[in-house]
């Protein structure tokens, strides 16, 4: 079952880490298609890496881009 673009937005944005960020599990192949200016990346695995932000807006925008590109991973 698929959620919905707005239950994946909140579950994403409502939590950071403790250090402020937050995470956006995605991909690998997304990085060829977004820009990656204010984002830090951290690999997860062979096929999936995380994108950690500080602002709020830059993460809904990337979170909405990377669902309509079915890019966002679930973990």
């Amino acid at each position: 079952m698929r959620m919905s673009i707005e239950k994946i937005l909140r579950e994403l944005l409502t939590r950071k880490t403790p250090n402020g960020y937050y995470l956006i599990p995605s991909f690998k192949k997304a990085l060829r298609f977004i820009d990656l200016k204010d984002l830090e990346v951290e690999e997860y695995n062979a096929e999936i890496v995380f994108l950690k932000t500080r602002s709020r807006n830059k993460a809904k925008q990337l979170i909405e881009y990377l669902i309509k590109r079915k890019l966002v991973a679930e973990i």
